[in-house]
């Protein structure tokens, strides 16, 4: 069976296809905020038992200058609070790729074992500051907060010519999982790429 955020039933498997506007939770409302959304990662918080989801959301009016945005919404047991971690700056995808996807993230995710951290991939200049259009490298960044997602305190985990991105953490690791560009060559886009899967400790990143 099939059930809202707040345990209300929604059908099972015969009463498939659900409509998304009116039958389902909503945690972001891309129609009100005149943006598009996707999911990168859905936990629980081990404290609270509530789930926790982490997204991006990015413009769509001028998809040729996209900026990204991370967040993460809390179930607090009566409704989902959204706020914001940090930009992301462009899409992962090279302008002149084509297809140019401009909605493909560097991705993020939260630690399940504690939300209050995220990894998220960044596209930043050599100094650091978020930048867009291939104007950077998407690098890995350590997001914590200690006050629930109002103030996140960001510190750059990778650096260099090569493009860290889609950081993964599974349930019960100690540490976080990512892409990483190959070079010469990297990530062109889904179909062309060169990239090899690394980690890294969270406790140390």
């Amino acid at each position: 069976t099939f059930h809202k955020t707040d345990g209300t039933l929604i059908g099972d498997l015969d009463d498939l296809p659900f409509n998304q506007l009116t039958d389902l939770t909503t945690v972001w409302d891309a129609v009100a905020q005149n943006s598009e959304s996707w999911v990168w990662d859905v936990t629980l918080d081990p404290v609270s038992g509530h789930p926790v989801a982490t997204f991006a959301t990015f413009s769509k009016p001028d998809p040729a200058h996209t900026d990204h945005f991370y967040r993460q919404g809390r179930w607090n047991g009566s409704a989902w609070v959204v706020k914001l971690i940090a930009a992301g700056g462009g899409s992962l995808y090279p302008l002149d790729s084509v297809p140019y996807e401009y909605s493909y993230s560097g991705g993020a995710v939260s630690n399940p074992a504690d939300p209050n951290v995220v990894i998220c991939s960044r596209e930043v200049n050599s100094a650091g500051a978020v930048v867009t259009n291939d104007q950077g490298v998407h690098h890995l960044f350590k997001a914590v907060t200690a006050d629930g997602g109002d103030n996140w305190t960001l510190t750059q985990l990778t650096f260099g010519s090569a493009k860290h991105f889609r950081p993964f953490i599974p349930e019960g690791s100690s540490r976080a999982f990512f892409c990483r560009d190959r070079l010469p060559g990297g990530y062109i886009g889904w179909e062309e790429y060169g990239t090899v899967i690394d980690s890294m400790p969270i406790a140390g990143a």
